[in-house]
């Protein structure tokens, strides 16, 4: 680190004299600048350089058309995963979009060189759509991915690894928008193919391996195969646990993933009790993690506290739930007032939540309004998605209901 921030130093200098000779070279060491910073856990740090270096390699690209090409996209994929590891998810979707369209003019052109470079951008491209609510678009993008890496790795097995990142990819996407069927073989491809990986090389693959056994849980859980939902997920929490044991920076996020996965299959199977501990564990996480990074861990924070609310409730602790249940609430509510398409559905969960901890405490006055407001979401959103939203909507005119009978009820 100190080594590239002294060059870029060096590098700033005889570039006042010479840029022609020593601007590229800039360009090349602020990149590499944010690369290493972004791979420290510091993107905030990362942006700077990294936004210096695109906006260098696009007027280098501009005075001599093609031979910055690939470099422009390279710092332009490289600047959008910084803005996505800091929540800015506008500007990481439009960095990579522009990253994608150069690759694939490049790939065209020499598909043997680049074609592995436009799948890593699709792969990417299919994250960032997917954070921007157009899940339709990121699965064809992860289709794309998955359908050139398998193209590579057939003559070589060095791409196996980022086939299993495109099917672990594609298999949340499926599992996200109702597809659970299709997802289920995806994803158990990815788990197998980790696997091996992760036992032919170490350590380097469980982290992979983790993400892949979390998603093929939730999965499995809207299979209504819980209890097989349940081991893999106990499975995820015992290797990252491990990773934050020896990293506890790097590994701790997504700990708390699979924390609250874990509390969520426990909870399917009826044991709020043994529910309570990771779900508390991982708001802890998220909690502290919310102290450097607000906008980054915001939405993960507000879908534990949702649990947590739901698991006290659970365990006949209403008064205790009704706290996490209203803060998460209000987390949500701040999400979907930024990107409704992406978090509406999760503010109505909240709000239904709410709402039957309120009246489970006798308070159905205060119950009436979120419970109102959660089934005008639900009936816009089980409108425009029955498949999805119908059980939803249904669930919180059910709560409706009895708020109304209760109030209706003479004291």
């Amino acid at each position: 680190m100190a080594a590239e921030l002294e060059a870029a130093g060096i590098y700033r200098e005889l570039a006042q004299d010479r840029p022609e000779r020593f601007r590229p070279l800039l360009a090349r060491t602020l990149q590499n600048v944010g690369v290493t910073l972004g791979a420290l856990g510091r993107p905030a740090e990362a942006v700077d350089p990294a936004t210096e270096a695109v906006a260098m390699f696009r007027e280098l690209e501009a005075t001599d058309p093609g031979k910055h090409r690939a470099r422009l996209a390279k710092a332009l994929w490289n600047l959008g995963r910084r803005h996505a590891e800091l929540g800015r998810l506008d500007e990481a979707y439009r960095c990579t979009d522009e990253a994608v369209t150069h690759w694939r003019a490049l790939a065209a052109d020499n598909p043997e060189l680049h074609g592995p470079d436009l799948a890593s951008a699709l792969s990417n491209l299919g994250a960032r759509l997917a954070e921007v609510g157009r899940t339709d678009e990121a699965i064809a993008a992860s289709e794309e991915s998955l359908a050139i890496r398998r193209r590579f790795a057939a003559d070589a097995s060095a791409y196996l690894p980022y086939v299993a990142l495109s099917l672990s990819n594609l298999g949340a996407l499926y599992s996200r928008v109702g597809r659970t069927l299709d997802a289920l073989p995806v994803e158990r491809e990815a788990v197998e193919l980790r696997r091996r990986l992760a036992e032919e090389s170490g350590e380097r693959y469980l982290p992979d391996l983790a993400a892949s056994l979390s998603n093929l849980g939730v999965t499995l859980s809207r299979l209504e195969r819980v209890v097989d939902a349940l081991l893999v997920e106990q499975e995820a929490v015992e290797i990252r646990r491990t990773l934050a044991a020896g990293n506890r920076a790097l590994h701790e996020p997504t700990l708390a993933g699979s924390l609250t996965n874990l509390g969520v299959r426990l909870s399917e199977l009826a044991r709020p009790a043994d529910a309570l501990l990771p779900t508390e564990e991982a708001v802890g996480i998220l909690r502290r993690l919310m102290a450097d990074n607000a906008e980054r861990y915001l939405p993960d924070l507000a879908a534990c506290l949702t649990n947590l609310g739901a698991t006290l409730l659970d365990l006949d602790r209403a008064a205790d739930a009704v706290e996490p249940a209203a803060e998460a609430v209000r987390l949500r509510r701040e999400l979907a007032e930024v990107r409704p398409g992406c978090y509406l559905p999760d503010l109505a969960q909240s709000l239904t939540n709410l709402a039957a901890t309120l009246a489970e405490l006798g308070r159905h006055g205060e119950a009436l309004p979120p419970a109102r407001e959660a089934v005008l979401i639900r009936e816009q959103l089980a409108h425009r998605d029955p498949v999805r939203f119908e059980a939803d909507h249904d669930r919180s005119l059910h709560v409706l209901r009895l708020v109304h009978e209760a109030l209706a009820r003479p004291v």
